[in-house]
């Protein structure tokens, strides 16, 4: 067995020479590099395995770069598959050598409970870690906890703490987050949000703007502000965002309807994306009935033909009860006698 086992050393080290690895003395390592390179080139070929293998026996003798790799490599399947558990598993290998990057993503994994038993509390502990050491990250995603009580209850203020700290430190995605929990205040909070949002549009943020666009329009706004809203969420609702739509629906409903009739007179359908939570759902669809379009609405206006052809047709005025019946499904009423 010893032998075996000397042979195999052996093979490992031939085949790191053959590709270029520089081993410049008997406890030389292996280029991580590289062995990175042959994996990812062709993940199901022989040199992949043979790369593969030397990286685990690193990674078992304590290189804390080789555990990484293969941490990165079984999460995003740059080496062929995905395996949740094994990153995490590498990543808690990396961690406890105090790996910092490494530690974040094994949080994020314990708090989301993949490739690992959901442990909240262990979760919380290593960002805890990482927030006191200044990691970026761990600072923004322990304000995304709090915000949301991962753990426990939700703490808003610490988590305005956190991102106010995490946006100093030029993270935009901290930066949205604190103005969303500024958008809910008053006075100078919501103004202040208005500047953070808008200086995200300006970096083309995604979701920047239609945040913005809700912000202008709260409680009682000025003319301009709703002329505003109303041009951010006609560009979205074109580019074919259904939250878009379905405020149009709720604050310019002349405007909601001219931009239904303009999609449904296109040719091809134009592709929407994203959900709507109730509120909006049911200002929808209340308009719809409003207007007398409800079966093109619940069909979606943009996402069949059939509701582009009942559509156009409403809107045109020519529909009768026959021709309804045809798109709708429900048999045409009797005349009378």
């Amino acid at each position: 067995m010893a032998l075996l086992h000397r042979l195999t050393r052996c093979l490992v080290l031939t085949f790191a020479l053959t590709v270029g690895i520089a081993v410049h003395s008997a406890q030389a390592k292996p280029d991580i590099k590289t062995l990175r390179t042959i994996v990812t080139a062709a993940p199901h070929s022989q040199d992949a395995k043979r790369a593969r293998l030397i990286l685990t026996d690193l990674a078992a003798q304590g290189s804390v770069k080789a555990q990484v790799e293969l941490a990165r490599l079984w999460d995003v399947g740059a080496g062929g598959i995905t395996d949740p558990a094994q990153a995490v598993r590498y990543w808690q290998m990396a961690a406890a050598q105090g790996h910092v990057a490494s530690r974040y993503k094994l949080a994020r994994a314990l708090i989301a409970g993949e490739g690992a038993a959901a442990d909240p509390v262990e979760g919380l502990r290593l960002l805890r870690l990482g927030a006191a050491g200044g990691h970026l990250g761990s600072i923004a995603q322990l304000g995304r906890a709090l915000e949301t009580g991962v753990g426990g209850k939700s703490d808003v203020a610490g988590a305005k703490a956190l991102y106010e700290a995490a946006n100093v430190k030029g993270d935009d995605w901290s930066r949205y987050r604190l103005a969303l929990i500024l958008a809910k205040g008053q006075g100078p909070d919501r103004v202040r949000a208005g500047h953070l949002l808008r200086d995200l549009v300006g970096l083309g943020y995604t979701g920047a703007d239609f945040s913005l666009a809700d912000l202008l329009v709260q409680d009682h706004p000025t003319q301009k502000a709703r002329d505003e809203a109303l041009e951010i969420w006609r560009s979205q609702a074109l580019a074919g965002n259904d939250r878009a739509l379905a405020r149009l629906a709720q604050q310019f409903p002349n405007d909601y309807a001219s931009l239904l009739q303009t999609a449904l007179a296109r040719t091809t359908p134009l592709a929407i994306t994203g959900q709507m939570d109730r509120a909006t759902l049911s200002a929808l669809g209340n308009f719809c009935r409003s207007q007398g379009i409800a079966e093109t609405c619940r069909l979606g206006p943009m996402r069949s033909q059939v509701a582009r052809i009942l559509g156009r047709l409403l809107f045109a005025g020519q529909t009768d009860q026959a021709t309804l019946s045809v798109w709708t499904g429900s048999p045409p009423k009797r005349a009378p006698g």
